[in-house]
């Protein structure tokens, strides 16, 4: 939305189309041509589907074996026009007939019998580009796969904190709201003046405007609100003549989100003129936003949370009176919308990984289309397609599912105690670890929850599996030192599980060079934790063999310990689970660095006596003195 795109066509005019039977023509004016459409002839109604409703009894469809080549829309009234009306049924499909035939709208392929429950489950396909999902997954495994020395914090630079003090010298708090100066480079800024570029992203929404009534409406609506508030304030005669140098005009339009439908004026800091643009000008400032890991974490930690939103939020900070020229708009009072087509998306938001085990396996038929390098348009094979269904058929299960927001009952009281527990795991698809943080009360009474859990799957070219299991161990090191930044309690040194003894291998041998990968991930554990910190769990044991391997939604409803980890965490240290022998690592090991010696053997011939003299003498004179008689 908001955004322009070019999409090469060509215009076909003349064409006619007809009813299957050959008796009705109609002319259409002009067709668009497009390489693809996104529809298969799986959307083709048939007639069995009708029959599964007794009020479609007299709807008869013809078959049809081809694929969709023509989409006709409503500038065509004339094959859109209802000349019999079949209505909907206990919220079933509804039938109209028109001059091409019968065309069938709603739940089809549902039953009409099907019990209607309270449920919510949206559906989203987002179609991005398999060049763009893979740049997604490169940015998550450069996460996991840093390079060597690669440092996580990132200090602020020489600009943030000139924005920092620049802001912090000339805020001001004015009738119950703050007023801050632009962070504006440099002092002696001179904009030129871009009016014209106004002026024509006016025009272009004025003939929205006249074809578009509700987004019309719902625009002006926008901006009689900010006006209303004082956000923004209309200028006289007086007032408009323009500051050289210090006046900039904000392109704006309207945007509507995807879901919430709901209409919101941007306002373009960023638009370009003369090779620059107010944001250009502006200092960016560091990133103080709270991590959303962060907030969901102290809002588990006690029993009564309070949440709050800031209405309107980047109207409430007011800019500095000799600053607002850089922000004038043009408008009237006058002012159409266009509608939109909203595809239906699988939307799961699941920052803390509660779902992790479930929402694995479609990360898995994601990465195996990009793996075959299939497009979005393209038919997917039909084992993938019911792979797919079964997952999104799965999810509605999910209804009943729920996490306690406190990690703490309301009768646990204060903690005395508290200890992260870190569990790790791969597989040959992917890899993953689950948090879970201990608490032990003055009683000795001892409960443990779920903070976090992450499951990622593998590069598409697979290390081997104790590689994998290596970067599972990092990703718990990660972790553990993510929730200790956000988690307001007294932490005691953190545990971590694994069920790789080659992993415990690894750590425990101190003097054995090992390959770059296989190096550098052990120095990341051993700088964030310490060999004694690292246990062994039986797999059976361990929580993150689920996140590693994924689960279906059934079994993950049956898995009872996974938001409070395995029972032995509740009992003393003595009956955890024992650590085994770690023994030596195997000389063969693929990931040690083998270390070539080469010792260098000079042979001399021996040399006769002469030669040994002639050698050993730097002159003929010594020579000669030495041997008299020779």
């Amino acid at each position: 939305m908001g955004t322009e795109s070019i999409v090469n066509t060509c215009i076909v005019k003349g064409m006619e189309i007809s009813s299957l039977d050959g008796n009705q023509f109609i002319e259409l004016s002009e067709v668009f041509s497009q390489k693809s459409i996104p529809v298969t002839k799986d959307n083709i109604p048939h007639q069995e589907d009708v029959n599964r409703w007794p009020h479609l009894k007299e709807v008869k469809l013809p078959s049809i074996q081809a694929e969709v080549g023509l989409l006709i829309g409503a500038n065509v009234p004339k094959a859109m026009e209802p000349l019999q009306v079949v209505s909907s049924v206990d919220d079933g499909p509804y039938a109209v007939r028109t001059i091409l035939g019968w065309t069938v709208n709603g739940p089809l392929r549902g039953g009409s019998n099907i019990m209607e429950t309270n449920k919510r489950t949206e559906v989203t396909a987002n179609r991005i580009s398999v060049a763009k999902l893979e740049e997604l997954w490169q940015l998550q495994f450069k996460q996991d796969f840093p390079d060597a020395g690669q440092n996580e914090d990132i200090e602020m630079s020489k600009d943030d904190h000139q924005f920092m003090n620049m802001v912090s010298q000339s805020s001001k708090l004015m009738d119950g709201q703050y007023s801050v100066c632009l962070p504006i480079r440099n002092k002696s800024l001179c904009m030129p003046n871009n009016r014209s570029v106004a002026e024509q992203r006016v025009l272009n929404l004025r003939k929205r405007f006249s074809r578009d009534v509700k987004f019309h409406t719902e625009y002006v609506a926008f901006m009689e609100d900010i006006l209303k508030k004082g956000y923004a304030v209309k200028l006289n005669s007086a007032e408009c003549e323009p500051t050289e140098g210090r006046t900039w005009y904000l392109p704006h339009h309207g945007v509507r989100h995807p879901v919430k439908q709901k209409l919101r004026v941007v306002f373009d800091c960023g638009a370009s003129f003369q090779g620059t643009s107010l944001n250009q000008q502006l200092l960016q400032g560091p990133d103080l936003t709270s991590s959303l890991v962060g907030v969901l974490m102290r809002f588990r930690q006690e029993t009564v949370a309070v949440m709050a939103d800031v209405e309107a939020m980047f109207h409430q900070i007011r800019v500095s009176h000799e600053d607002t020229d850089f922000f004038r708009f043009l408008w009237w009072p006058d002012g159409n919308y266009e509608q939109e087509l909203l595809e239906h998306k699988i939307s799961i938001f699941d920052p803390l990984g509660f779902l992790a085990p479930v929402i694995l396996p479609a990360k898995i038929i994601l990465q195996e289309l990009c793996r075959q390098k299939y497009s979005w348009d393209e038919d997917l094979p039909d084992n993938v397609v019911e792979s797919w269904k079964r997952w999104i058929s799965g999810l509605q299960q999910l209804e009943n599912f729920g996490v306690d927001r406190c990690v703490k009952t309301k009768q646990f009281g204060a903690p005395v105690f508290a200890q992260l527990h870190h569990f790790a795991d791969a597989s040959e698809d992917a890899y993953g670890t689950a948090s879970y943080l201990l608490l032990h009360n003055a009683t000795g009474e001892a409960q443990s929850t779920l903070m976090m859990a992450k499951a990622r799957v593998a590069p598409l070219r697979s290390p081997t599996i104790p590689r994998m299991e290596l970067t599972a161990a990092t990703v718990a090191v990660k972790m553990d030192k993510l929730l200790k930044k956000e988690i307001e309690l007294e932490l005691h040194d953190s545990i971590f599980w694994t069920d790789s003894t080659a992993v415990l291998k690894y750590l425990n041998s101190e003097s054995t060079r090992f390959k770059t990968f296989v190096a550098n991930r052990i120095s990341t554990i051993l700088e964030h934790s310490q060999i004694s910190q690292w246990r062994y769990v039986n797999t059976t044991l361990n929580p993150a063999d689920h996140v590693s391997r994924g689960q279906t939604v059934e079994a993950f409803l049956k898995y009872e310990s996974w938001l409070s980890g395995p029972g032995f965490l509740l009992c003393t240290q003595d009956q955890w689970p024992k650590n085994p022998d770690p023994g030596m690592l195997d000389l063969d090991d693929p990931e040690v660095k083998r270390v070539a010696q080469a010792h260098v053997i000079q042979a001399q011939e021996p040399k006769d006596a002469t030669d040994q003299l002639m050698t050993h003498y730097s002159s003929w004179t010594k020579l000669n003195v030495r041997l008299p008689g020779f």
